[in-house]
């Protein structure tokens, strides 16, 4: 595509993707390519491409991504090429659609990223890993948490993918997934704004002083049982309706009747203490801005 131009954040460069060679590649060539119109661009009478999105078939992908070595040039092979379209698709960078013509990219937060008055007075940092649709305040939360959400919008905390806060937001997301997958409803999260699943987590456990053990414990038990798992589907939903859960579990807890419940949580709970490192004394980092560099985690919100 000639002409033209797009934005993103200086701080790609302290960003993981950066040392990935295809993927940072990849990412970028889609992200340069995505449709910039607002009306979008009409492919054929099956296909209208939003803003935002990309159409490109592998065998164009090989293409588009040769490059030079020992004065020769060199092309991917596809399952090089199809490995890190799944790698920035888990990541959230990215989601695809297949079409008869070729894959569809959308590129999560893309929005964000071409707006750019994200970027003044370092307000952006690089949300590369987040989703497209970045939703104010999350409307469904009450007078109390649009403060606490106001509140922490004004320094736009960017959590960085091996954050606690992000690591737990993922990992509520895995566990609704799975249950989602079952409805053959899976698709229904792939919008999911983890950036903003993951200043709920930081609330819960900074302001609310909510237990780490705990909340997984809860997060295990509210996303098996068979009223709770089709109402908590964010982690604002969890939060708001903590104490209930709490309270809940508790009571079933004393009859001991769901033995295997138990023991899935606790095998869930060793799972994710050891996917974020240890539950105790991590230094989980963000970023703040494009002019920072990442910063510990405080140990409470003021």
């Amino acid at each position: 595509m000639a002409g033209g131009a797009f934005l993103i954040s200086r701080e790609i460069f302290e960003n993981p993707i950066w040392r990935n060679v295809v993927e940072f590649r990849l990412f970028f060539l889609i992200l340069g390519n995505a449709i910039f119109a607002e009306e979008g661009y009409k492919v054929d009478d099956t296909l209208t491409l939003q803003r935002g999105q990309w159409l490109r078939s592998t065998r164009k992908l090989q293409e588009d991504l040769q490059y030079i070595e020992n004065r020769q040039i060199k092309t991917y092979a596809t399952s090089t090429i199809n490995n890190a379209i799944r790698r920035l698709v888990k990541l959230q960078r990215i989601c695809t659609k297949t079409h008869e013509l070729g894959t569809v990219f959308t590129v999560q937060n893309y929005e964000y990223y071409q707006d750019f008055s994200s970027y003044l007075k370092g307000e952006l940092g690089t949300q590369l890993g987040t989703v497209t649709e970045q939703t104010p305040n999350n409307n469904n939360k009450d007078n109390k948490d649009n403060k606490d959400s106001n509140k922490s919008s004004s320094s736009k905390k960017i959590y960085e993918e091996d954050s606690t806060y992000y690591k737990a937001a993922l990992y509520l997301k895995e566990k609704i997934r799975d249950n989602m997958r079952l409805l053959g409803k899976e698709h229904l999260l792939d919008n999911t704004n983890l950036q903003s699943w993951a200043d709920d987590f930081r609330l819960m456990l900074e302001k609310d002083k909510i237990d780490k053990k705990e909340l997984i414990t809860v997060i295990d038990w509210c996303t098996q049982d068979s009223f709770w798992k089709t109402n908590i589907l964010s982690a604002s939903k969890l939060r708001k309706q903590y104490q209930t859960l709490v309270v809940k579990m508790m009571s079933e807890g004393k009859g001991a009747a769901h033995p295997k419940k138990k023991s899935k949580a606790s095998s869930n709970m060793e799972f994710f203490t050891n996917m974020i490192g240890g539950i105790e004394g991590e230094s989980s980092r963000i970023i703040i801005d494009s002019r920072q560099s990442n910063t510990a985690l405080p140990e409470s919100s003021s």
